[in-house]
This record gives structure tokens, C-alpha cells and sequence, in this order.
């Protein structure tokens, strides 16, 4: 059975993948052992003019975010104009975004899939 940390690493590597596999990111990274308020990071490509240039996830495999976590990674996002969300992942179901705003709070009532979450939070179209 894989450690807590293995886990977290494999769901972090396996975001980053899916983060990758649509066009309309650019870069994304993965901060590694830093046990810190953000986890993955993404970029958008420099060619689209709307909506936020990146954004901060915190990911979770089953735990719990705990508020202050929550208020934490929305100030960060805040303060740099970035967009912040809690992903999560629990077995074999799809990877779901929850938007957090500038105070922490969630701004949807029920997950997004990492498309929609690109295209209406972040104003990145998916797509292409």
C-alpha cells in the first residue's frame, strides 16, 4: 500500500498531466515535498486575451482541507490576481475542481470537471 505522500504525489503528477492534455495550457509545475499552501501550478498560453493568466490548486486525495488552508490559498490568489481551487480525487473517480474565492470559501455548490473549471473560471478555452 502506497505512503500518504506517494499518493499525494501521484495525484499531483497525474493533475499536472491532465492539466497538460488540454491546449490551452502552457506550463504547469508541481511543487515537490514542499508540504506548502499551493501544489500544482498552472500557466495559460500567452495567445488568449481573457480571463486569468494561471492558477494555484491545492490537491487532495480523500483528507480535508482544513478553512484556514482554504482562506490561506485564496489570499495568495488574491494578492497575485491568480485564480485558486481545491482538486480532489477519491478512487477511480475523475479528478473535480472546487473555485475557491479571495476569503476561501467555495464558489460552487457541486464540483467541476477540470474542463469547465478551465473554461468559466478561468476564461481558458479548453478546447483549443
Amino acid at each position: 500500500m502506497a505512503s500518504r505522500y506517494a499518493r499525494g504525489a501521484d495525484f499531483e503528477r497525474a493533475l499536472r498531466k491532465a492539466l497538460e492534455s488540454f491546449p490551452c495550457v502552457a506550463f504547469t509545475m508541481r511543487a515537490a515535498g514542499s508540504h506548502g499552501k499551493v501544489d500544482v501550478l498552472a500557466l495559460r498560453k500567452s495567445y488568449q486575451h481573457r480571463g486569468r493568466d494561471a492558477a494555484l490548486f491545492q490537491c487532495k486525495t480523500g483528507g480535508v482541507i482544513t478553512v484556514e488552508e482554504r482562506n490561506q490559498l485564496g489570499r495568495i490568489a488574491h494578492a497575485t490576481k491568480m485564480t485558486a481551487a481545491v482538486v480532489s480525487k477519491a478512487g477511480a473517480r475523475p479528478i473535480v475542481v472546487w473555485p475557491i474565492d479571495k476569503n476561501g470559501n467555495y464558489t460552487t455548490d457541486s464540483p467541476l470537471e477540470l474542463g469547465p473549471f478551465l473554461d468559466s473560471y478561468m476564461g481558458w478555452s479548453s478546447g483549443g
